[in-house]
């Protein structure tokens, strides 16, 4: 037990570091205090680098040890142990930890001090209350401010890699979010009856799973049904190890808990058909207290586990009316979401070559700030949704990373996908008729 309640070398390694780069050292200073160090050298040694710090003297090996030997705590062995320690960058990790093990010292502290007042001294309950009280206070737990500087952030931005971006596959979507779905959204996708929610959202599954796990939880139709439809367009042969489908387990309760499991197991992306699906057995306010809490646990998880939920919504008939798009049953959904991606059918208009279209709405996208409104076509044959020819810009061919322009031979940006392209092709072997929109 005792060696779990510190860890000099992540002292040393603090230490070392304000030395090596004091630049560091104004970030902490407010919330790292001496008490965490474990060591009484340590703390020492620190409490004299706040004081070089506040008093505009250079926080360096000649200066710490004039002030500690001129108080007589200079230790010789523990200064040359943190000077010959390799100084690191990225040191909020290792504060975090030096505070946490204090914590829990302090904690253990504070149960033998409860055990001592019960047995020893009998007090009573409300007086033993007021003890833990006092003592969480001189634990300074209000103290622990997870904030962090600007400057410290920075730092940290620029040691980190990158943040993935993944491509859809889908052009128009890609387009709109600058290349892809960044991590740790909650993604609404609404829409008209039939104008095709499931079918986007599964598109872009197709895509994505080609190259990382996802995971579908199919409450809206059978998982029989998926196959066959699946079999239909791509062909008997089609197959995805990737695409992971769950049909059961409605509370949102049961819902994290998967989501968890298969966030751990690698999986980045969550796909939820649909809202109105979702139970929230434990919460027994209104209707509106309980479809608020499923988007408000979700974006939070999203958050946390740093992964993307897609979550097909339903819109109310007033809100539809109104040219609102915000969740059926929540004001707070709409507040919660990173991005809301909304399809509304558009009437035919065979004279002009216009059938099956579909308006796409960027109505919320946190992720660029930029808003996108178009037209898109719908193919009922190869369930695909493709930019109409002569639209503009580019196509997206799905690679797994970056988004590349599709070109033709003569090296011109065409427009239509490769994925569209070879829909087209299957649905002419096929022969058959439109595919059956209550299905999905």
């Amino acid at each position: 037990m005792e060696e779990q309640l510190y860890n000099l070398a992540f002292e040393r390694s603090a230490l070392s570091s304000f030395i090596f780069s004091p630049e560091l050292f104004g970030d902490v200073i407010d919330t790292l205090k001496p008490h965490h160090f474990y060591l009484n050298a340590h703390q020492n040694i620190y409490e004299t680098m706040q004081y070089l710090y506040r008093s505009d003297k250079p926080i360096d090996e000649s200066f710490i040890r004039d002030e500690l030997v001129n108080k007589k705590k200079f230790d010789e062995k523990v200064m040359v142990e943190i000077l010959i320690t390799t100084p690191i960058n990225n040191l909020s990790p290792y504060i975090a930890k030096i505070k946490e093990l204090y914590t829990i010292r302090e904690l253990l502290r504070l149960t033998t001090l409860i055990k001592q007042q019960v047995v020893e001294e009998n007090k009573t309950s409300d007086q033993i209350i007021a003890e833990v009280a006092r003592y969480i206070d001189i634990l300074e737990m209000s103290d622990q401010s997870r904030a962090k500087s600007f400057s410290q952030l920075k730092r940290e931005y620029l040691l980190n890699p990158p943040a993935p971006i993944y491509p859809t596959g889908v052009s128009f979507i890609d387009e709109a979010l600058n290349g892809g779905f960044e991590m740790g959204q909650l993604i609404l996708v609404s829409g008209d009856p039939e104008a095709g929610k499931t079918i986007l959202t599964m598109q872009i599954l197709k895509n994505i799973t080609k190259m990382n796990p996802a995971v579908l939880f199919a409450f809206e139709f059978t998982t029989d049904s998926l196959v066959k439809l699946q079999m239909r367009v791509e062909s008997e042969a089609y197959e995805n190890v990737n695409l992971q489908i769950i049909d059961d387990g409605y509370d949102i309760v049961d819902l994290e808990r998967e989501i968890k499991i298969w966030a751990k197991r690698g999986a980045r992306f969550f796909v939820i058909d649909s809202q109105m699906r979702i139970e929230n057995a434990a919460n027994n306010g209104t209707m509106e207290d309980r479809e608020s809490e499923k988007f408000s646990r979700l974006a939070k998880l999203a958050h946390k586990l740093n992964i993307d939920i897609l979550l097909i919504i339903q819109n109310s008939k007033a809100d539809a009316a109104a040219s609102v798009i915000s969740p059926m049953g929540t004001k707070k959904g709409a507040h919660e979401a990173s991005i809301i991606i909304h399809l509304k059918r558009l009437k035919d208009d065979p004279e002009n070559g216009k059938k099956e279209m579909r308006e796409i709405i960027f109505s919320k996208n946190k992720q660029t700030g930029q808003h996108f409104k178009g037209e898109v076509n719908f193919n009922p044959y190869t369930l695909m949704f493709t930019r109409p020819y002569g639209a503009g810009g580019t196509e997206t061919k799905y690679t797994g990373h970056i988004p590349v322009e599709h070109q033709d031979a003569g090296g011109k940006t065409t427009g239509q996908s490769s994925m569209s392209l070879i829909g087209e092709q299957l649905s002419e072997i096929a022969g058959e008729g439109k595919i059956d929109m209550a299905q999905l």
